[in-house]
């Protein structure tokens, strides 16, 4: 069993080092492109953030159909009999 963990252990590290290492390698081929490539990244996940906080902090509007809905609703309330008017309001 330690032996297998132990296995498990070295192929992750040696993976993880050549990754590490073609990583370095391709950063230094081609600089510029990591840069665009990291500042549209940098970019794209501030956009994310800042649209997901500004859904959650932004005060709800009413959709169009709870619009139409409330509409519909008080126009029924004006044509049927006070009684039946009251029901629907509440």
């Amino acid at each position: 069993m330690d032996t297998e963990r132990e296995g498990t252990a070295t192929t992750f590290r040696q993976y993880s080092d050549w990754g590490r290492q073609h990583f370095n390698e391709s950063l230094e081929e081609y600089p510029f492109p990591a840069v665009l490539i990291a500042f549209g990244l940098g970019v794209g996940l501030g956009l994310a953030i800042g649209g997901a906080l500004a859904d959650a902090m932004a005060p709800r509007q009413e959709t169009l159909t709870e619009r139409l809905g409330r509409q519909v609703l008080d126009a029924l309330g004006s044509a049927l009999p006070e009684p039946l008017s009251k029901r629907l309001r509440s």
